[in-house]
């Protein structure tokens, strides 16, 4: 199947002009005039689709009246003839295809329901295309629109609430075509109707535009070769699992195999089993933060989506996000939630680094690299491909062909950036999983990191030193950015298409602006392994007060963005805001971190430590990749419009966890466990098994007592060569 490009601006963002949000069609088609009565054909017009761009509209409305004419196909219009004759017999067919049309007036486009999706299967059935067209009415008052038609035109009743709305007159409008019209005859059989139910010069500053994208047809073309592949390596998956978990279930134990051989790598029970299994040993809290904080970036993306989809009090929706400080922490946590991630790794990677030079294994940068882009890749690439190939195929509906084809061909064109990780610094309307963005800084971080990794393990000082020159810098480059650039405080709600986009591609995305997190959580890991025998020893009064201040470091990062909805703009404010909030999460998390570790949390500890979250944090890689998958599935198959309100999110935040993390779980069972197990049984045989402990495929290792318990002068020898010869001199007779 050939990809389809996408509509010019085809992005996921909430605006007041929600170009997701579709309109209505026409009332009475059986009575329209032949559609080409004088001999000419209605110009079209190529309005573009990205919203928030009203200049652009307005130029293209101004000039509609000058637009190039052109043709309808030959066979379309003779397949149209029952749509636009009134003197022919109209078919039961014919009367589907008219009836699946949206229609006018629409209850309730003053709340913002300007989707008007009509019947999508209804127009499948009649063996119809169904298209979403993007329709921009004139904007008209009372007084300019008096005696221009009856008191009861459903269009002219549109317009009128359209310019109270303030809502942009920016209609989604569905169209039921004959099969062979193209999307352009589509657009042309619109902009007949418009002409007939409008005035003249309303026709003529009426922009219509229907995208090859937008179009769907019940027949399904046949299996592109990418396709076939893809289907014919999963199948090959599936059945190498299969055969694994045989093979372990019956043969196994009768050979004496080992558990860790190259030939149950893929076995479904004993990957299940280390899934499932669960740990007293290591950093039991970061299990809890790691699942908390991928829910919490569940919901954002849920939000993110929802307020997207074609809704019935749309109109409510950004300001609700803007100043309702209840929804705050869901509008604006993902940032957060992703920056918890980036410390807990900075933590594992340190930690475990220490560790093993400790113990005296040669650090070879080669296999550094290697074993985490071994370990990271196979369910990405698998997610990925699945994107590039099939994802259109999964489902139907208005608004599938636009959310699934703009994701397919993305990811068709630009896999090659993913898979080199460095994805992060493309255009954001040409990204391939929008999400994977984290996979890249993350993995840019790891690249980098043994640049800190050994001055700390070799000159603790110099190492203390990079440490804080790396969180400084990064917070003046973020400062320095923001103020030289007008950027906002974050990504906050109701910004400019363009702003947006500027803020994205300058501070959200760049690695630079994740170096804070991961760096203090390098320190954290520092720290931890640095005084693992010591228990700390500080008063109540102190733990106290950091438990406040890490209380309302975590307050001011997740509301005080609420001011920025409150305030003038000030770059000063704007630069402050967005350098320091980073490093205020940072630390709020990694006092956490350390007061559980240290046995100074009390009932968060119990709470973050529980086992039922270690299973669930295992899975958590694999739902960050699938989410999305769900999320569109979603958003394509609306027929009618949502009630966006609080309930709706969570509910539908619920259930779309569950089906997450059951595709995570096979995505974990068929890409990720068997990828870790080759890692260890081909790459590094002999070392000590990790997959019951691993939480992610980022390095998080439950480590056992003996393993945080290793010999002390030894480790003092590595770490303070000098102290501890100093000391054995002491010491010796």
């Amino acid at each position: 199947m050939q990809t389809t490009e996408p509509a010019p601006g085809h992005r996921k963002r909430a605006h007041l002009e929600n170009y997701h949000v579709s309109a209505a069609c026409l009332a009475n088609a059986a009575r329209s005039a032949t559609p080409f009565a004088d001999g000419s054909t209605p110009p079209r017009l190529a309005m573009a689709g990205s919203p928030g761009i009203a200049l652009l509209l307005v130029l293209v409305a101004a000039t509609a009246a000058a637009a190039q004419t052109r043709e309808m196909s030959s066979q379309c219009e003779v397949d149209s003839r029952d749509l636009t004759e009134p003197d022919r017999n109209i078919s039961l067919r014919t009367i589907r295809m008219l009836e699946s049309w949206g229609q006018l007036p629409v209850s309730g486009l003053l709340e913002g329901n300007t989707a008007l999706l009509g019947n999508f299967d209804e127009c499948l059935d009649a063996g119809g295309k169904y298209c979403l067209a993007s329709v921009r009415l004139q904007h008209v008052s009372a007084q300019q629109d008096n005696g221009s038609a009856a008191l009861g035109d459903p269009v002219r009743q549109a317009r009128l609430q359209l310019s109270a709305s303030g809502g942009g007159g920016v209609l989604r409008w569905a169209v039921c075509a004959p099969e062979p019209c193209s999307a352009d005859d589509a657009a042309l059989l619109l902009r007949h109707k418009l002409q007939h139910l409008l005035p003249a010069s309303g026709a003529n500053d009426t922009a219509v535009d229907v995208s090859q994208s937008a179009c769907s047809v019940a027949a399904a073309p046949p299996l592109a070769p990418k396709e076939w592949a893809f289907l014919s390596i999963m199948l090959l998956v599936c059945v190498v699992v299969t055969i694994s978990t045989i093979f372990d279930v019956a043969v196994a134990d009768t050979v004496g195999l080992q558990r860790d051989s190259s030939w149950l790598a893929f076995s479904a029970r004993k990957n299940w089993c280390a899934i499932m299994s669960t740990s007293r040993a290591g950093f039991t809290s970061l299990h809890g933060l790691k699942f908390l904080s991928m829910a919490w970036v569940m919901l954002f993306h849920t939000n993110s989506v929802v307020v997207d989809t074609p809704a019935a009090n749309s109109n409510h929706t950004l300001p609700s996000m803007m100043y309702d400080w209840t929804r705050i922490p869901i509008a604006n946590g993902g940032n957060l939630a992703v920056n918890t991630f980036f410390v807990a790794s900075g933590l594992l990677l340190s930690f475990t680094f220490l560790r093993e030079r400790a113990r005296g294994r040669p650090f070879g940068l080669l296999g550094f690299y290697l074993h985490r882009y071994l370990r990271l890749t196979p369910p990405y690439a698998a997610v990925m491909w699945l994107y590039a190939t099939v994802l259109p195929r999964l489902a139907a509906g208005p608004l599938w062909p636009e959310v699934a084809g703009s994701a397919s061909y993305h990811c068709s064109r630009g896999w090659w950036r993913n898979l080199l990780y460095v994805n992060n610094y493309q255009s954001i309307q040409e990204k391939c999983m929008a999400q994977s963005w984290y996979l890249a800084a993350d993995m840019q971080l790891y690249w980098t990191s043994p640049l800190l990794l050994w001055p700390m393990f070799r000159w603790p000082r110099l190492g203390r030193a990079l440490l804080l020159m790396a969180v400084f810098g990064a917070t003046a480059a973020m400062f320095s950015v923001t103020f030289a650039h007008n950027l906002p405080w974050a990504d906050v709600h109701g910004l400019p298409e363009d702003e947006f986009v500027r803020y994205m591609s300058m501070i959200y995305l760049p690695t630079y602006s994740r170096i804070v997190p991961y760096v203090t959580g390098m320190a954290v890991g520092w720290v931890l392994f640095s005084t693992r025998d010591n228990k700390c020893d500080a008063s109540s009064v102190v733990i106290s007060a950091c438990w406040a201040a890490s209380t309302v470091l975590a307050l001011c990062s997740v509301y005080g963005l609420h001011l920025s909805y409150h305030r003038p703009y000030s770059r000063l404010e704007a630069a402050l805001f967005a350098s320091l909030r980073p490093l205020a999460w940072s630390l709020s998390i990694a006092w956490v971190i350390y007061a559980c570790e240290k046995g100074r949390a009390g009932p968060v500890k119990t709470f973050l430590s529980w086992n039922g979250f270690q299973p669930l944090a295992k899975l958590c890689y694999g739902a960050y990749l699938v989410q999305y998958i769900i999320l569109f599935y979603d958003q394509g198959e609306t027929r009618t419009p949502i009630t966006y309100g609080r309930y709706y999110l969570v509910h539908k935040t619920l259930g779309d966890m569950a089906l997450t993390l059951t595709l995570a779980a096979i995505l974990s069972l068929a890409f990720e466990m068997p990828a870790l197990n080759l890692d260890k049984a081909l790459l590094r045989p002999g070392s000590k098994s990790t997959s019951a402990g691993n939480t992610t495929a980022r390095d998080n290792q439950a480590f056992s007592s003996d393993e945080l318990r290793a010999p002390a002068t030894r480790i003092e020898m590595a770490l303070h060569p000098a102290t501890a010869v100093s000391a054995r001199q002491r010491t010796s007779p």
